[in-house]
């Protein structure tokens, strides 16, 4: 069954095929712990805790990363120690420990650039750029994408992976005042996953752009990618996508003046975000819906989403986006909470 897993994995994870390779890898990891045998169990619990962590499942992914990292170091795979370092670096990232992210990811970097993998380095240097975007360290992101797409070797202009980079590196320049450059990455990095075929890669480049044509006031422009975008993750069933297009749908809405759709559209990303036991995407979301039911002149409702959001915000470090929401709303009347 290890052989079959191995043998199938490449295709089944471009293609996305993730309900098809959970079942054959947990057979694989049962097999693995009944024998003993600490290279399979490694294997499968990496595998099937970076498919838990693509499909937003992160508190079933965090100690399955864990511990093919413990076991591959311990079995001397350093490849499978790299790619566990990395794919926990991420969930950590997005369950709001930064600094653990930070940690596990330049490890990551660090064991690739040992064992001479330029691909699966700039793919952890990628990882750490996002960290640094959500820590607000924006010349640090920008410097790390940049360092990934040198990586990149010949042909990669025209790669999934390198269009990726080009969106993180838009978000970067975006924050930095750097309007033009961020619309040309992005622009490139949608372009780029359409001729791939790379449909939920497209859908979060359209995203990005989205958050560009907004920054240059073009709003109809934002309105129509953040749409195509939710589209697009609603069809491949993309739940922490769903919910991320929803989110910026709702910010959009905000900004426009309509409040009572901004509360529609944050109200569904919950809805995801409540089965993906994501705390600080969902956090953020209530401290956003919040605003959004000041606005639309419910007071009440928005202390008990604020409440909600700063409960499951405990413990998040390094997130200043939090505290610009968190002001966001003391200006609009709402009292301050306790924070961690």
């Amino acid at each position: 069954m290890f052989r079959l897993a191995e043998a199938a994995e490449h295709g089944w994870h471009l293609q996305h095929y993730h309900a098809q390779r959970l079942r054959v890898w947990r057979t694989a990891e049962d097999a693995g712990r009944a024998a003993g045998d600490a290279r399979i169990t490694a294997r499968a619990a990496l595998v099937i805790g970076s498919i838990h962590g693509a499909d937003g499942n992160l508190e079933q992914a965090a100690p399955l990363l864990r511990e093919a990292a413990e076991l591959a170091g311990r079995t001397g795979d350093t490849q499978w120690e790299a790619d566990a370092h990395r794919h926990l670096g991420d969930v950590l990232r997005q369950t709001g420990g930064t600094t653990g992210a930070l940690h596990h990811l330049r490890r990551a970097r660090d064991l690739y650039r040992g064992l001479g993998m330029p691909p699966e380095e700039s793919d952890a240097l990628g990882k750490l750029a996002t960290v640094h975007l959500v820590r607000w360290e924006f010349d640090a992101a920008a410097r790390e994408a940049e360092r990934a797409l040198a990586l990149l070797a010949g042909g990669a202009g025209s790669s999934p992976a390198y269009a990726q980079l080009r969106g993180l590196a838009a978000a970067a320049y975006l924050r930095l005042g750097r309007v033009a450059e961020a619309r040309a990455a992005a622009e490139e990095a949608v372009a780029v996953h359409r001729r791939a075929g790379n449909r939920l890669g497209e859908a979060y480049g359209l995203g990005g752009l989205g958050l560009v044509a907004r920054e240059e006031g073009d709003t109809a422009t934002a309105l129509a990618c953040h749409r195509t975008a939710l589209r697009l993750f609603e069809e491949l069933g993309n739940a922490p996508g769903t919910a991320y297009a929803r989110g910026d749908l709702g910010g959009l809405l905000l900004l426009l003046g309509d409040p009572a759709a901004a509360v529609r559209e944050f109200e569904a990303a919950l809805t995801v975000l409540s089965g993906l036991r994501h705390p600080v995407a969902e956090g953020l979301c209530r401290l956003h819906l919040a605003e959004a039911l000041v606005l639309a002149g419910d007071p009440v409702g928005a202390a008990r989403e604020q409440r909600s959001g700063e409960a499951l915000l405990a413990g998040t470090d390094g997130w200043p986006q939090l505290d610009e929401a968190r002001a966001r709303l003391t200006a609009l009347g709402l009292p301050a909470t306790a924070t961690s």
